[in-house]
């Protein structure tokens, strides 16, 4: 188990014991790992996101929503087991905000200006411009690769969106998962082989 987990597992105990106060702890440790995937995506991936809003923008978007999520475990005394499972449910979190990004510029270029959010999102407006960077055929092809990432089988998706989307390492997915790493590699592989050709050049 990795120093990172050592450190996450009691806080995801003590948020399973219905205590909010974990909340905050637990998104902190994931603050920097966020930040480096945000400025991944933002850099290679979502580069006319990036003309709109800086990286602290985006992270914190992403971090407020993960962390209302959170808060809402702890209401219910609900929250995912072990820190594999947080790392999973944090893409899950990161995917819905590049998702909903995605979408709000793509109706932005149909100029359509009011975003729709899901009951849990924190969404802050984008200006009234129409988006002159990536195009709507652009953006909607990184929207399909990343809806189907969901379609993949639940072992190969874990270990795609741990190591493409969180930006683990095959060795760290290892250690969070307890696979060994033979097995992730099959899992990366037979997921990069399923889906790479959907991924926009």
């Amino acid at each position: 188990m990795s120093s990172e987990s050592v450190l996450i597992q009691p806080l995801l105990d003590q948020l399973r014991r219905g205590d909010p106060s974990a909340v905050g702890k637990l998104t902190e440790l994931a603050y920097d790992r966020l930040r480096r995937l945000a400025g991944k995506m933002l850099s290679q991936s979502f580069g006319a996101v990036g003309r709109e809003h800086d990286l602290d923008s985006v992270l914190n978007n992403t971090y407020l929503r993960l962390h209302a999520a959170l808060a809402k475990m702890a209401t219910a005394a609900k929250t995912p087991p072990t820190p594999a499972d947080f790392f999973r449910f944090a893409a899950f979190k990161i995917r819905q905000v590049l998702l909903d990004m995605a979408d709000r510029d793509r109706r932005l270029c149909h100029g359509r200006i009011e975003p729709t959010a899901t009951d849990d999102s924190i969404v802050d407006p984008l200006p009234g411009a129409v988006d002159r960077g990536r195009s709507p055929e652009e953006q909607a092809k990184w929207v399909e690769f990343l809806v189907r990432v969901d379609g993949l089988p639940e072992a190969e998706r874990d270990v795609f969106q741990m190591h493409f989307i969180m930006d683990m390492t095959q060795a760290e997915i290892a250690r969070e998962t307890g696979l060994e790493p033979k097995q992730v590699s099959r899992a990366w592989l037979k997921a990069a082989a399923a889906i790479g050709k959907f991924l926009p050049a």
